[in-house]
Formats: C-alpha cells, structure tokens, sequence
C-alpha cells in the first residue's frame, strides 16, 4: 500500500493529525506496526474467546485510526462465507481500508466498488 493510495481516505474523523495517521496505516498494513499496539484492539481480543485473526486485528486498529464506524463483512452470495471486511466509513462509495480474505490483501477501496467489481466477475456466487 503506497502514500498515495492512503491519500485518498478521508482522515477527517481521525483522533490522529493527517501525516501520523497515514505513517500508521501504512505501517500497520506493511507489518512494521503491530495491531495489539491498540487500546480498542486490547479491548476487543480480551473479550474474545478465540483469539481474532492478525488481519482482524489491523482491520480494529485501522478503525480507530480512521475514526469509521466498526469493521464490517462482506459476504459471498449464499451469506456463509466473509469475502472481504472493510472499516465503515458511513458511505458506499467513499475509499476505505478493505481487507480482502481470499487473496490476503489489504487495499483502499470503496466498498460499493468492491461489490459492484466482485458482481461483475460473479465472485459472489
């Protein structure tokens, strides 16, 4: 993930200033940052009775980075598998950080473009 992909989030909503909040995702994304780091990740795994995945952890950690509204799925047609979970900006179509589960991927994308995408390639089904 590059600075200009990170440039493209809203950092608004963020407790952090601009800069410190892309050094962040960017390092949490790269792995240089680990996610326990997080006080709403700390929180979170203690209430866990299995211990949430690493992605699941930098998604929370992104959340509180961006200041979005929970870490959300997407899932696949049928409804029994997660495809991709992205942080919920409140709008369909605004970039956000989205980690796509089969490909082990985090990327900044909308996630109405997501869907729109993976329908067109009938990932979905």
């Amino acid at each position: 993930m590059t600075i200009e992909e990170i440039e493209r989030l809203d950092l608004s909503n963020s407790r952090f200033d601009h800069d410190t909040a892309a050094r962040l995702l960017t390092d949490l994304m790269s792995g240089a940052l680990d996610p326990d780091d997080f006080e709403t990740v700390k929180t979170w795994v203690r209430q866990c009775y299995n211990r949430p995945s690493h992605a699941e952890r930098v998604m929370h950690a992104c959340d509180e980075i961006l200041g979005t509204y929970g870490v959300e799925g997407i899932f696949n047609r049928g409804g029994w598998h997660v495809v991709a979970s992205y942080c919920n900006t409140g709008y369909t179509y605004a970039p956000t950080v989205l980690y796509c589960h089969q490909e082990d991927e985090f990327m900044i994308a909308s996630f109405g473009d997501y869907v729109e995408a993976m329908e067109e390639e009938n990932e979905f089904a």
